[in-house]
C-alpha cells in the first residue's frame, strides 16, 4: 500500500525533525492512521461498491485527495499525541475517528456529495 504522507513530513507536522529514536513509533503511528482513513473512505455509505473500493486503492502519493492527505496528518498527530501514557486524554467515541479526520474524510464516503 503506498503511502500518502512520508515520515519526514509527518515528523514536520509532529514539530519533530532529523532522526530520533522515536522514529519506529511514528512511522508506526503515520501506517495506523493511514490504514484507518483509508478503511473509513473505502466504506461507502449506501452499501457496498468494489468500484470505488478499486478507485481508493488506486490513489498515489500524487493522486490521493488532499483531504485524504490532511486527514492522515491529523490522525497521525491524534496517534502520536495521545499514546495512552497521557492523564487528560480527550473523550473519543469508541468506533469513531476524531472529528477532524472525520469532517476531511465524510464526503469522499459517498462521491454523489462531493
Amino acid at each position: 500500500m503506498p503511502s500518502f504522507v512520508t515520515l519526514d513530513q509527518a515528523k514536520g507536522w509532529l514539530k519533530l525533525e532529523g532522526t530520533t529514536h522515536e522514529d519506529e513509533s511514528i512511522q508506526t503511528c503515520l501506517d495506523t492512521a493511514h490504514a484507518l482513513c483509508l478503511n473509513y473512505v473505502r466504506q461507502r455509505i449506501n452499501g457496498n461498491d468494489d468500484a470505488w473500493q478499486d478507485t481508493v486503492d488506486a490513489w498515489t502519493e500524487e493522486t490521493a485527495p488532499a483531504p485524504v492527505k490532511k486527514a492522515i496528518e491529523i490522525m497521525t498527530l491524534n496517534l502520536w499525541r495521545f499514546r495512552g501514557d497521557d492523564v487528560e486524554r480527550p473523550k473519543f467515541q469508541y468506533g469513531y475517528l476524531p472529528m477532524e479526520v472525520t469532517w476531511l474524510l465524510y464526503r469522499l464516503k459517498d462521491p454523489a456529495f462531493a
